[in-house]
């Protein structure tokens, strides 16, 4: 759980940085305030996106490794990796 919430904060980074970069190259220069109060309001929104996004994977990621008694998931009840039956397998 722990590699994918890694993994997803790692191509949200590249994907910031890579629009970060592209941003510099797009923006004009014309004066037109509608434009550019356009790119601002985008860039606020996808900031507070990508807040909200780092902020819920890492609750979830927390809960997940936090005893149940202390918050986390409860690991006895349901659709658990070492509930499941694989006809003994493991």
């Amino acid at each position: 759980m722990f590699s994918l919430f890694l993994v997803f904060m790692v191509i949200c980074v590249v994907v910031n940085v890579i629009s970060g970069i592209t941003g510099m190259y797009s923006d004009h220069s014309d004066g037109d305030d509608h434009f550019n109060q356009f790119n601002q309001f985008q860039r606020n929104v996808q900031q507070q996106q990508f807040d909200e996004m780092n902020r819920h994977f890492t609750e979830e990621s927390l809960k997940s490794v936090t005893p149940f008694e202390m918050g986390g998931y409860d690991m006895t009840q349901g659709n658990s990796w070492n509930n499941n039956d694989f006809g003994g397998m493991f």
